[in-house]
This record gives structure tokens, C-alpha cells and sequence, in this order.
């Protein structure tokens, strides 16, 4: 696979996404430029005689929370849904994507700072796959993907975006206590983590057996989870501050098992060992390395959005935890690593792998190998989005 920053970002749906993002082209306007009408799923509201109502787009987002929930989607509207990508000349895409290009708009996100850009990347990472016209989005455009390199490779070499790739900062982890208990330390976090393991084999092999006493039917997803994560990750892992952000997590890149609006949690400040073994990923290959070399199955529980998004049936083999803390003390998912890698099915062997539902930058710790923990200050208040009067009024430090 490409080491190029650009190449992967263009590679991955997520990554594509981004950069069609700093064009201004999304799943809505492409349909509209292609005369394609609106993505299956958008309502349109237009304005009353009177001009009372303003005209307004609206899309539903359907997102399961629990194993072995199956979900339908309608036949007829993956039919057509293919039917049309099919009927799409690709020339047409090219004159849309050229267009938006050759506008130059897209040049002034380049002054954005990295917070800026977090809370961009943001904006695509929590709604990933889950809006209508996505999986159209991403399979149109990369009948132009050569039309964006200028603007992707701009990006990576963007000040705001220079953090993206960089390895772990070990002196200054930033860890959220979401509940009363204490962070997991020690022994306990290595119990932990084995507990979790345990636990979502024994999933799997309920999912599995769901599966086979249930013959498929078409539209129906036999797997309601869709993160790479583990469940238990939320207690476990870290990420960086963001300038005056306490922790980028703050932002909710992703829909997981953490408070779904208003939080009341502990920042904790987190030194990691020199001599931790931390693993960097940083592209798809690294994450599709883990999965071939200390995998497990997973397609009992995760053998549903990831068919979609990966255009693969499987079966699917995720990283298997307690295997992997024998090698490693952490996984480090770098924010471009995330970025370039979300939503790819990864052929692994006896399948395919799939790195979705990460924080962007956040380490998975298997093991304590924390050398100091200061706690910073309590966050009060809602999450998403790094708005800077969200921070002012809901970020109590210890020592302002």
C-alpha cells in the first residue's frame, strides 16, 4: 500500500469525504450537480406561499447500539440505489469534481488551525456512513479521485493538519473519567481488558449461531455493532489536548457507549513510560498487519454496516486484545491513520478487517504503564464539536 499522506486520504471514504468537504461538494450536492434528484432518505421542505417556512434539507440517521439486532434495509432501495451509480457517467462526476476544483475556494481551509480542523474532521467522523447518499458519495467520486490530489496533498501539508501522523506524545496523555469509578490501574486494568475480550467471543459465537439458525434474507444486517473499539475502550484509552481543549475526545468523534449529550467527567493528565511498547497506526497496512497477526472473528457481531461500507460479505476479524497485550502495552490510532483508514475492508486471511469507530488519536492501553497522573479540572456540559463557547462556559480547570 502507498505511503503517501494524500494517496490514503483519497483511498478511504472517510479521507475522501474530508477533502470533497474542502471543495464543497457533500452526498446532497453531488446529487443535485448530477441531476440526480435527492439521496434516498432527504426530505425536502419548501417555502409556504406566505414564505413562512424556509425551505430545509433534512436527513435521518439510523445508528444501533447492541449485538445481534438485525436491521432492514430495503431491497428495492439498494437496487436502485445501485442502479443508479451505474447509470452515472463517469465523465459527468469529473465535471462536477473538476469544477469545484478549479474554483479555488477550498485554498482558505488551509489557513485553518488544527483545532479548526478537528472540528471539521469532527463533523464527518460522527455521522460516518449513517447519512443517506454516503456510500453513493464515495463510490461516485472515485471515478475523480486524481481530480483532488492537489487539494489532499494541500491538506496534509496544512499547519493545521501537521499533527496528524505524529506518534504518541507520551508526556501529556489526556485520559476522561466518565463515571464515579476510578481510572483502572494495575492489575485491574489488565483484568479488565481480559474480562472484555472474554466477553465479546462469547458474543460472537451467539451472533454466529443467531445467523446460521436464521437463513439471511436480503436487507437484513445480522451485526448491530459497528466500531473498531472495544466496548470497554471509552475507560481505557487516552488522546492529546487540542490548544486549550483538554482532550479532543471532548469533540465525540464517534456514537459509543460514552454520555450522549451532557457529561460530567474528570481530565486526567497521563505520563506513559519511554520503554511503553506502543504500537503506531498510521495507514490502513498497520491496522490491516494487527487484524492478520493477532486477529479473532468477529463477524457475529459486526457482519452488518461494515458489508456496505467495505463493499465485502466477509467474514470479518477484528484485533484480539488479550493476544494483542501480549506484544503491546498500547494501541496508538494516529488522527490520520484513523482518517485514511475508515471504512476500507482490508482483505486479512480468512477475510477482511475494518478500522472504524475510533476516537481519531486516541491509544487503547492493554496495560498501566502510566509513570504520573495529575488530574486538570472537570468538564460540565455538552459534548461534539470543539465550539470555543462550549470550552469557556463547561471546562472548570483545577488551576486556571
Amino acid at each position: 500500500m502507498t505511503t503517501d499522506h494524500a494517496d490514503l486520504l483519497l483511498a478511504s471514504p472517510l479521507g475522501r469525504s474530508l477533502v470533497l468537504d474542502a471543495v464543497g461538494i457533500d452526498e446532497i450536492g453531488l446529487y443535485q450537480r448530477l441531476d440526480l434528484g435527492l439521496p434516498p432518505g432527504v426530505s425536502q421542505f419548501t417555502a409556504s406561499p406566505q414564505g413562512r417556512r424556509p425551505r430545509r434539507l433534512r436527513t435521518s440517521h439510523l445508528r444501533l447500539h447492541w449485538p445481534g439486532a438485525p436491521r432492514r434495509r430495503s431491497a428495492r432501495a439498494e437496487r436502485d440505489r445501485l442502479e443508479l451509480i451505474a447509470g452515472v457517467r463517469p465523465e459527468a462526476v469529473r465535471d462536477v469534481i473538476a469544477a469545484a476544483v478549479a474554483n479555488g475556494g477550498w485554498r482558505a481551509c488551509l489557513q485553518d488551525s488544527p483545532v479548526q480542523w478537528l472540528d471539521r474532521l469532527q463533523r464527518h467522523t460522527f455521522h460516518f456512513g449513517f447519512s443517506p447518499g454516503h456510500e453513493a458519495l464515495w463510490q461516485l467520486s472515485e471515478h475523480a479521485c486524481y481530480l483532488l490530489q492537489p487539494v489532499a496533498r494541500a491538506i496534509t501539508a496544512a499547519p493545521g493538519t501537521s499533527a496528524w501522523w505524529q506518534p504518541l506524545g507520551r508526556s501529556d496523555q489526556r485520559l476522561i473519567q466518565w463515571w464515579a469509578d476510578a481510572p483502572r490501574t494495575g492489575a485491574d486494568l489488565e483484568r479488565a481488558v481480559r474480562e472484555g475480550a472474554a466477553r465479546e467471543r462469547a458474543e460472537n459465537e451467539e451472533g454466529i449461531a443467531r445467523a446460521q439458525a436464521e437463513p439471511r434474507r436480503p436487507g437484513v444486517r445480522y451485526g448491530a455493532t459497528w466500531w473498531s473499539a472495544p466496548d470497554w475502550a471509552e475507560a481505557n484509552w487516552t488522546t492529546s489536548p487540542a490548544g486549550d481543549w483538554p482532550s479532543i475526545e471532548l469533540a465525540q468523534f464517534i456514537d459509543t457507549l460514552i454520555p450522549a449529550s451532557e457529561a460530567d467527567a474528570t481530565i486526567w493528565s497521563v505520563q506513559v513510560a519511554d520503554d511503553a511498547r506502543v504500537l503506531e497506526i498510521t495507514g490502513p497496512a498497520d491496522w490491516q498487519d494487527l487484524a492478520e497477526r493477532l486477529g479473532r472473528d468477529v463477524t457475529g457481531t459486526h457482519d452488518g454496516e461494515w458489508r456496505d461500507w467495505g463493499q465485502a460479505s466477509g467474514p470479518w476479524r477484528l484485533p484480539d486484545w488479550e493476544l494483542v497485550m501480549d506484544d503491546y502495552d498500547g494501541v496508538h490510532v494516529t488522527i490520520g491513520g484513523y482518517v485514511a483508514s475508515c471504512g476500507l475492508a482490508l482483505p486479512v486471511t480468512g477475510g477482511y478487517t475494518m478500522l472504524a469507530g475510533w476516537v481519531p488519536g486516541a491509544t487503547l492501553w492493554l496495560r498501566d504503564v502510566a509513570t504520573a497522573r495529575r488530574r486538570l479540572g472537570r468538564w460540565t456540559g455538552p459534548l461534539g464539536g470543539l465550539d470555543p463557547s462550549d470550552l469557556a462556559a463547561h471546562w472548570h480547570p483545577d488551576n486556571p
